[in-house]
């Protein structure tokens, strides 16, 4: 039937080591950048840091997964047809 990817939980999906690291150089922790668009300077995520205000390259890597974000896979398998008589 397929495979169900698991988040990690130690680091909760995240990929991230304990520390949280050092702010953004691009956006100063924001998560945001302003982007001018006609006349209006419109807020959108930094491609830097990904939207999380942290320096994504300085930030330890989770050491359970890797960094990953993700524990590993579960193999989903058929049901069992309970209404089978070969029970």
């Amino acid at each position: 039937m397929g495979e169900i990817l698991v988040k990690c939980s130690w680091c909760g999906g995240t990929g991230r080591g304990g520390e949280s690291g050092p702010l953004c150089m691009i956006c100063k922790g924001s998560g945001l950048v302003k982007v001018k668009a006609d006349d209006y300077n419109t807020p959108v995520r930094c491609n830097k840091c990904k939207g999380t205000g942290k320096d994504i390259e300085a930030v330890n890597p989770c050491i359970e997964c890797g960094g990953s974000g993700w524990a590993g896979r579960i193999h989903r398998t058929k049901k069992p047809d309970l209404d089978s008589k070969n029970i």
